[in-house]
């Protein structure tokens, strides 16, 4: 058994697994789901929890099943949860891998960090799924919004590479953003910028052409026109060929 104090880690991206110090931390699937949703979203009122946790149930029955949940909690991972009347909440100093990607991203977004030397960065923004194999609504709400603000980081990233000079973890950066999100035009913009500054035109083109059959085959659509004209402008003129 745990005792008060000790240190706790949360992963959530690729799997579920609590730790305690260095041993990992056996827990049913009811409590996981009561962790897992404290650990996404902060603090909340033990009501807001018992709805969310058993949407189908009563609200007593709902009550009583959060109850059963924090009871064995607290004799099997005491120290895990804090709670008052009103709300339960995580221990603060749990380390949970969601919150650590969230502030990468803040950082990236907000901050004007320089990522161009930050290989680690790449992996932290490809980060795997959210829970697999939880089918809860908030969960996939959660899913969703960590995507988006990946997606944004990546372009951002991309985007301050570019101009840096750093071609090369542009065009990872810009490669991740497409894969995550094959309709994007902005994405496929980046990917393609950063080939043009690599030198690379064919690999621009050929970007160009996926884009323009992704978004015909998804969509009947063609890519606006900055699309052509961003290679035009940069692909060389074509020389007459005269024979002899």
């Amino acid at each position: 058994m745990t005792i008060f104090g000790s240190h706790w880690s949360l992963r959530l991206l690729g799997c579920w697994h609590l730790q305690c110090g260095k041993d990992a931390v056996d827990v049913g699937a009811r409590q996981q789901r009561l962790i897992t949703l404290l650990a996404l979203q902060g603090e909340q009122s033990r009501r807001t929890v018992a709805t969310r946790l058993w949407p189908d149930s009563s609200s007593a029955r709902a009550g009583a099943n959060l109850r059963a949940s924090l009871f064995r909690i607290a004799h099997e991972q005491p120290g895990l949860i804090q709670g008052s009347a009103d709300t339960i909440r995580l221990e603060p100093s749990v380390e949970i891998d969601v919150t650590a990607l969230r502030s990468v991203i803040d950082s990236v977004l907000n901050a004007g960090e320089d990522v161009s030397g930050r290989a680690a960065l790449l992996a932290d923004l490809d980060a795997a799924e959210l829970v697999p194999g939880c089918s809860d609504d908030w969960v996939f709400s959660a899913q969703e919004r960590l995507d988006q603000q990946r997606l944004l980081a990546l372009e951002a990233a991309a985007r301050r590479c570019l101009r840096s000079g750093d071609v090369d973890r542009a065009v990872e950066f810009a490669t991740l953003a497409v894969q995550m999100a094959p309709l994007r035009e902005s994405a496929y913009r980046l990917l393609m910028e950063a080939h043009l500054d690599a030198g690379n035109r064919a690999l621009a083109a050929v970007v160009f052409q996926q884009l323009r059959a992704t978004l015909s085959d998804e969509l009947g659509v063609a890519p606006c026109l900055q699309f052509a004209e961003l290679l035009d402008a940069r692909m060389p003129a074509r020389v007459p060929v005269t024979f002899l």
